[in-house]
């Protein structure tokens, strides 16, 4: 009995809510409409069905004890220079004679006992300069270029270079280290929804984070140079650390009030060849 009832209130509120923003509306619907007062009027039902969606999700949320959350209940954002210097400590490199599946599991229970989360983890999605909003779509568009930490280029002086008719150059030569959370196939931006008078409120304080979890091989370093040319020159190094992480899910939250505005999870679709990620079911 009490399962019916659940489902007809459900039922109910998802036709009330139908009735509310006047049916489906696809965002390609509003962006061929001609007229501007007609393509505003359908992008403010798209938004209104958006931003209903995003609450129902938000207020399904559930902390450990089964009550309803509404906000991030954490401590800190991951620190990505820090997080892949853990695991490089922890992770067991793979022998010949391990399965892949048997070194992911090991390298699991290694981490686990270490204390180091392998899933969960809370990251930075974007800076927040990467965010604009876009009152045409009524929502916040946002570039997601990853969460990295780049330490300050370092010079290590000059020499001369020759080419092959004995020219001589001066050549500079420098390296740069970053740390990046490195996922293949990721999403590059994102749209969510939210109302001008609503986003323009607390814009400054908004802030975009993602859920994810490690993935093999879990952490590798990518080394390489630059070549000089008489027209470029310079021999720049650039060693990237990369932790492998698949994202499981996207918030944008008040850094303030840590309250939760939208939240939608990560779906890869086409599994494969070339796997796809799309905000919610594919």
């Amino acid at each position: 009995m009490p399962i019916i009832l659940l489902l007809t209130v459900y039922a109910g509120f998802a036709l009330s809510a139908q009735a509310q923003t006047g049916g489906t509306v696809r965002e390609s619907e509003c962006h061929h409409q001609d007229d501007p007062s007609l393509r505003l009027a359908c992008y403010d039902r798209l938004t209104q069905r958006k931003e209903l969606k995003a609450k129902i999700k938000t207020e399904n949320l559930t902390d450990k004890s089964g009550r309803e959350a509404t906000r991030l209940n954490l401590t800190a954002v991951c620190d990505v220079k820090k997080l892949f210097e853990d695991v490089s400590r922890i992770t067991p490199k793979k022998d010949d004679f391990q399965t892949e599946a048997i070194h992911e599991a090991n390298v699991r229970a290694e981490l686990q006992k270490a204390g180091i989360k392998s899933s969960q983890i809370f990251c930075e999605a974007a800076p927040h300069k990467r965010l604009k909003y876009n009152a045409e779509k009524r929502s916040i568009n946002v570039f997601l270029l990853g969460n990295n930490y780049a330490a300050p280029e370092v010079n290590l002086g000059s020499y001369e270079g020759k080419n092959a008719y004995g020219t001589v150059i001066n050549v500079r030569k420098s390296s740069q280290e970053t740390w990046e959370l490195d996922s293949l196939y990721s999403l590059s931006e994102i749209d969510i929804p939210i109302a001008p008078e609503k986003a323009k409120e607390q814009f400054d304080a908004l802030e975009v984070g993602v859920f994810g979890e490690l993935v093999k091989p879990f952490v590798s370093i990518d080394d390489h140079a630059s070549t000089p040319t008489f027209s470029m020159p310079y021999e720049q190094r650039y060693i990237t650390h990369k932790i492998h992480f698949k994202p499981t899910s996207y918030v944008m939250y008040n850094a303030k009030t840590r309250d939760i505005l939208w939240q939608s999870t990560v779906s890869t679709c086409n599994e494969g060849y070339r796997p796809e990620l799309k905000l919610g079911k594919c």
